[in-house]
Parts: structure tokens; C-alpha cells; sequence
């Protein structure tokens, strides 16, 4: 089984079609989106009905959860960037927000699990930009594998198969010294090492933050391999 594990698209429509039109060309058997379809950009509305159509699991974002009700008011009164949330909110249809409405925070697959932002307390919204970031995730999941969006830039972190042993032992100093093993690798693709725990930022289709280009991640489950696409 191939995935295709993108996240945060952000209404922009030609980048989503452009991400899927990839991965099937890719020969990717399932599409995963971790959620934002809405926000910032102009078609929120027709990503939202693309992904629908073309998405066989989509979790629920921070900017899906303000435009379909879900958000505490206080959250978005407090935060600028959820204005056009609570406006695309008039532009869906109700089919689209119920449909909306029913998105996962987690969805598992067989040895990894994904979520928009972090693992402990998903739909809180936090941010995995550092390896002491994802510690909490990883003390909370058991999968071997982890995938994140949120931040909108793209990485692997590698736990060794040495470390995940001392980061599981009762002794808090010891499981603590194990979590200073996860690191960030310098390449964009690799192979999953046996007894290793890795935590994957998939990027963004919409509005990337590491360069000029949309990204998304390819998991090869029979192959045994991560590879972070640029478009």
C-alpha cells in the first residue's frame, strides 16, 4: 500500500488538484489529508467539495474546526487569521459543514497514525516544530510512524531503535535522556529502520512556508520508505 499524506491546503484549489493529481501518478492507493482545507485562500468552498470527492481520509484542522462551529468563541475572537473561518462558514453549504463537522482529529493505518497538529491534546493545535515538540506524541502514541502538518514545513525526525528503548523505561531521567535522541534528518526521503520511531511534517499544499513549494509526503508501506515531495 502506497499513501499519499498531505495537509493544509488553505482554499487553494489548483495546488490541491495538483498535489492528487501527483500522487496518483505516483501510484498511491489511498489519499490522506491531516485537514485545513479552509482558510486564507479564496476557494475554501470547492476544496472542501474536492476533497469529498477525491479524498479517502480527511482529519479535521484547526481552520476546518472554527469554520464548522467547533471552536470555542474566545478562540477566534482572540486570533486574526480565523476572520475569514467565521465568512467562509456562510459560503459552505450545510451538506459541506456537517460533512465538516465529522472529521477525526486521528486516524491510524497499519504501524502509523496522523493528526493536524500533535498528539497528546489534538485539538488544542499545537505546534511540532522542534524534536522536544513531539516528545508528548511520541510518549502518547506506540506507532511507529507519526505524521504532522500545522506548522506548513515539511521534515523527518528520527528516534534510533537504542533510544526508543530508553525512552520507554519507567525511570523518567532515562525516558527523558532517550527522547534527546530524536533528531532531525537532513534528507528528504528515507528508509524506516527496524525498532526506529520517526515523526514526519508532511508541509503544505496551500501557502508553503519552507521555499515556494507545495509539499506533501509518499509512505511506501511495502517498501519500507518516507519521501517528502516537492511540486
Amino acid at each position: 500500500m502506497k499513501y499519499a499524506i498531505i495537509s493544509d491546503i488553505h482554499g487553494d484549489l489548483a495546488a490541491f488538484k495538483r498535489a492528487v493529481a501527483d500522487a496518483k501518478k505516483r501510484k498511491c492507493n489511498k489519499i490522506v489529508c491531516l485537514g485545513d482545507l479552509t482558510g486564507y485562500g479564496k476557494q475554501s468552498r470547492e476544496c472542501v467539495d474536492f476533497a469529498m470527492s477525491h479524498v479517502d481520509v480527511c482529519l479535521m484542522g484547526n481552520h476546518d474546526s472554527v469554520c464548522c462551529g467547533k471552536e470555542r468563541p474566545l478562540e477566534f475572537i482572540s486570533n486574526r487569521n480565523y476572520d475569514i473561518d467565521l465568512a467562509t462558514r456562510k459560503l459552505l453549504t450545510c451538506e459541506q459543514l456537517s460533512w465538516l463537522a465529522m472529521r477525526p482529529y486521528i486516524w491510524c493505518g497499519p504501524g502509523f497514525a496522523c493528526v493536524h497538529g500533535e498528539f497528546s491534546s489534538p485539538s488544542d493545535w499545537f505546534y511540532v516544530t522542534k524534536p522536544k515538540d513531539a516528545w508528548q506524541s511520541l510518549w502518547t502514541r506506540s506507532e511507529q510512524l507519526l505524521f504532522v502538518g500545522h506548522t506548513h514545513v515539511p521534515f523527518i525526525m528520527k528516534l534510533p531503535a537504542n533510544k526508543v528503548k530508553m525512552s520507554q523505561s519507567f525511570d523518567e531521567d532515562e525516558a527523558v535522556e532517550g527522547m534527546r535522541g530524536l533528531t532531525m534528518l537532513k534528507a528528504s526521503s528515507c528508509v524506516i529502520a527496524s525498532g526506529a520511531r520517526y515523526v514526519v511534517n508532511v508541509g503544505s499544499v496551500g501557502i508553503p512556508r519552507h521555499g515556494s513549494s507545495a509539499t506533501y509526503c509518499v509512505f511506501d508501506a511495502q517498501a519500507r520508505k518516507v519521501r517528502l515531495v516537492h511540486l
